[in-house]
């Protein structure tokens, strides 16, 4: 008590502690038990680290979990309490790990396409895989018309689509493509197998 007087920090009393959980929501006896930890704090202490150790020292005795605690007086007595996370902090890429369909094939796809990612190293079978966790509206529909202008000049490459394959009557004539989708429409696919083209469901 006698160093904490010598280094000037401020001995007043807070009349309202309020006990600020960061991350998950704090009950109400956890709350009043934070600010009756704060209240015997500032009786005991006046300087911030030493009130915020005497803080986490008591929650952490009745809670049992890795609690931090910061304690500042620069605008009012502030007082966060809050769960220390693991090494490496919160993870900010919010991405799909799996598809949220409940379709069985879906499924076997992904699991499929899992085992090649990871066996082949292939950047190519990695996107696919990602793209087949997407949801529906991530997956838009591709017309005949979009899918000659991107595969003209290429006449050797097979198309893989992850996602429907649909008819564009604006379309007269369709070459013999090379196609693979998730899906094609009934149009879409009697067009393409007139015109000599080749068809694969993924």
């Amino acid at each position: 008590m006698g160093d904490e007087s010598k280094s000037g920090a401020a001995t007043a009393q807070p009349k309202e502690l309020d006990a600020i959980l960061k991350g998950v929501d704090m009950s109400d006896e956890m709350r009043s038990h934070a600010c009756a930890c704060a209240r015997a704090a500032f009786q005991e202490h006046t300087v911030e680290k030493n009130i915020a150790e005497y803080i986490k020292k008591e929650f952490d005795a009745k809670y049992g979990h890795s609690w931090h605690c910061i304690v500042g007086r620069n605008f009012g007595t502030r007082i966060d309490l809050g769960i220390d996370l693991v090494a490496g902090g919160r993870s900010k890429k919010a991405r799909r790990t799996a598809p949220k369909s409940d379709d069985v094939y879906l499924k076997l796809l992904v699991k499929l396409y899992r085992f090649l990612v990871r066996r082949t190293g292939s950047k190519f079978k990695a996107v696919i895989l990602k793209r087949l966790f997407m949801s529906k509206i991530n997956r838009p529909p591709i017309s005949l018309k979009r899918l000659i202008t991107f595969m003209d000049g290429k006449d050797d490459k097979i198309a893989v689509i992850v996602g429907t394959v649909t008819d564009d009557k604006r379309v007269y004539e369709v070459p013999a493509l090379k196609v693979t989708a998730l899906r094609f429409t009934e149009m879409a696919r009697a067009r393409i197998l007139k015109a000599g083209g080749g068809m694969l469901d993924l």
